[in-house]
């Protein structure tokens, strides 16, 4: 006889197939082109099951945002504690591991960046996670630039941050003819320039 999994486990274990199930489809078929229905039978689950973790689609697609940027945030945090005494030698650190956490479900990204065009709910979540990553990065300038100002070391924490998502955004899904390794380097010049970081050696050679 199997032992009995408890309730509040397999209530767990439905609401992961659910939300893991959404996030595959929401990246390959997008926000509008799948159902509740689609969904649930992606996760093996009754269709039931989810009205009673979701009131509806789009407060699941909110709770896979969640989920998936906390897994994003969670590589960036990771790098940028590990700047230590010499930023100028971890920056390319902290630009790979930005790189390679969009590089984690890029059918996703997209999906969640037409979303926070649309739907007022998903904008603001994008907006608090972007805030805190930004007050991360400040609170790592404080200590390396004392003597910036607050709204110095907000800007430039505000500019390192957009522009770096930006350019890997784009990177990432539109996909240029740039080798990664040419990309990190010249945002890693790009960004020494900006911090004043005169220590970083010059590039060997022109590209």
């Amino acid at each position: 006889m199997k032992p009995r999994i408890p309730s509040q486990k397999r209530s767990r274990n439905t609401k992961n197939r659910i939300m893991e199930s959404a996030m595959k489809l929401f990246s390959k078929e997008g926000f509008h082109g799948v159902t509740a229905v689609d969904i649930c039978r992606e996760a093996g689950a009754a269709t039931g099951s989810f009205y009673h973790y979701f009131s509806n689609k789009e407060d699941l697609f909110l709770a896979v945002t969640s989920m998936y940027m906390n897994e994003v945030a969670s590589f960036q945090k990771i790098f940028v504690s590990r700047f230590m005494n010499h930023p100028e030698k971890e920056l390319d650190l902290f630009l790979k591991s930005t790189l390679e956490s969009h590089l984690l479900n890029p059918g996703f990204l997209k999906e969640l960046m037409k979303m926070s065009l649309e739907n007022e709910n998903v904008k603001a979540m994008v907006s608090r996670e972007n805030e805190e990553i930004i007050r991360f990065i400040q609170e790592f300038l404080k200590s390396y630039y004392p003597s910036f100002k607050e709204t110095k070391l907000h800007r430039t924490a505000w500019l390192l941050y957009h522009s770096c998502e930006g350019i890997i955004h784009q990177y990432v899904l539109e996909g240029p003819d740039i080798k990664k390794e040419d990309l990190l380097d010249d945002l890693k010049h790009l960004y020494a320039a900006c911090l004043g970081a005169p220590t970083i050696a010059s590039r060997q050679e022109a590209k």
